[in-house]
This record gives structure tokens, C-alpha cells and sequence, in this order.
């Protein structure tokens, strides 16, 4: 090895360093140089940069076709629908976001526009079903105060779900509410919700991978929601979870 590569590789790299300080690249390690020279393509988080980490509902999937979240007229989710009640109830229960300005609650701020604490996807799913809340004389607060909250299980990247168990009163059993990526939710279902009863998840296989791949093929994020009794003969109302 020449006894004068190290210096003539240093100042090399000490010389395109200076050439890129300006065009205002800043490079704290001298060996980034070579690496970036190397590179061919630079992946980086959009969020801050293409995107202000705002998010919204959307759309809506359920009784086997898509809806649209807001708006009028046909195409556009039921609020009224039995299956709907599910949906506003997993989201109320099953996730952690709260708003947290008690003064746009005084002043009536619009709820898209108030501040939140938490994720920025639990964010939009409570800005959206806390108007129908109100629309229905309740609220996110309320029913997390009515329905107790026995366990949590945090969203993780490994699970890629998240779940509470939550009491019902004293005469229902607990319930199970979970969220997440839809395939983990599909493959641990064995029924689907379709105009509130429940029916075989097979039938329905066809509609719900149309629907999956419209939603994220326009580049929205989709989450799945589920929900299921417990036996109260295995699990009491002391039951420890």
C-alpha cells in the first residue's frame, strides 16, 4: 500500500467536501463523501417535505362496498347504518387520540381544524366520527368513560395491530375492539359485518380485495377494525387480563 494514499485520499475527499459546503451540503463525516458518490438513488421521508403529516378519512369499506366518509347523497357512508354504529364505536374505544384545546371547544371550532394528541391517523379518525357523535347526543370522552378500558395492547410494527378490552356494563360481557393493517384483521376474523349481522368472511373475499386495492392503489392508507365478544364464562367482569 503507497505510504502516501491516506493523505492523497484524504485531501480528496477533504477538497469535494469543501465543493459541496458550497452548494450548502454540510458533510460530517468525511467517508460520506465516497458513500454518496457511490449512490444512485436517495430515498426520503415525505413527511415535512411533500406532506404536513395532515391526515383524513377518506373512504369507507364496509357492507361489501366503498363509500365515501363526508358528503351527500349516493355513495356516501350511512351514518345511520347498523354496521356504521360498529365502526364509530371501534374507533371511539380502540383508539388513544384526544383533543386537547378546551378553548376551540368553547368556540365551537370546527372539529378538522382543533388540536389533538397522539398519532396523526387517530387524529383523522376521531376528527371524523366526533361530529356524529355530537349529532347522536355523545361524544369520544363520554363513551370511553362508559365503556372502561380493562386492557391495552399498543400498535406495534411487529403485530401491526392494536386492541382494548372494554366493559360493556354489568350485565354485557367484556368486548374486544382491534385496528390495523387489514390483512391482519381479515386473517383473524371468521365472519364479516355486512348490514350489522354477521356472515361467512368467504363470500365476500372477492369484495373485499376489490375494495383493498382501490383504496391503495389511489395511496391511502387503510386500516381494518374488528371487534368480538367475550364468553363471560371465561372471562368475568374481575376477570384480570
Amino acid at each position: 500500500v503507497p505510504e502516501g494514499l491516506l493523505a492523497t485520499v484524504t485531501v480528496s475527499l477533504t477538497l469535494t467536501a469543501q465543493r459541496m459546503a458550497i452548494k450548502k451540503v454540510l458533510v460530517k463525516n468525511l467517508e460520506a463523501v465516497e458513500t454518496l458518490g457511490s449512490t444512485n438513488v436517495i430515498a426520503s421521508d415525505k413527511t415535512g417535505t411533500l406532506t404536513q403529516n395532515i391526515m383524513t378519512v377518506q373512504h369507507i369499506w364496509y357492507d361489501g362496498g366503498v363509500k365515501l366518509a363526508n358528503g351527500l347523497g349516493e355513495g356516501v357512508a350511512d351514518q345511520k347504518s347498523a354496521t356504521m354504529q360498529y365502526v364509530r364505536n371501534c374507533i371511539s374505544l380502540c383508539t388513544t387520540a384526544t383533543f386537547i384545546d378546551e378553548e376551540e371547544e368553547k368556540n365551537n371550532v370546527p372539529f378538522q381544524q382543533r388540536k389533538f394528541s397522539g398519532d396523526a391517523s387517530e387524529g383523522a379518525l376521531i376528527k371524523y366520527i366526533e361530529p356524529h357523535l355530537r349529532a347522536s347526543g355523545t361524544g369520544i370522552v363520554q363513551e370511553r368513560k362508559k365503556n372502561k378500558i380493562r386492557f391495552k395492547l399498543p400498535f406495534n410494527s411487529t403485530n401491526k395491530f392494536m386492541l382494548h378490552i372494554c366493559e360493556q356494563g354489568e350485565e354485557k360481557p367484556h368486548i374486544l375492539w382491534m385496528k390495523g393493517a387489514p390483512e391482519r384483521i381479515w386473517s383473524r376474523c371468521n365472519t364479516i359485518l355486512i348490514d350489522g349481522k354477521e356472515k361467512k368472511k368467504d363470500e365476500y373475499k372477492a369484495e373485499y380485495d376489490k375494495g383493498l386495492f382501490t383504496l391503495m392503489n389511489n395511496g391511502e392508507r387503510v386500516l381494518g377494525l374488528c371487534y368480538t365478544e367475550l364468553p363471560a364464562d371465561k372471562y368475568p367482569s374481575d376477570f384480570k387480563y
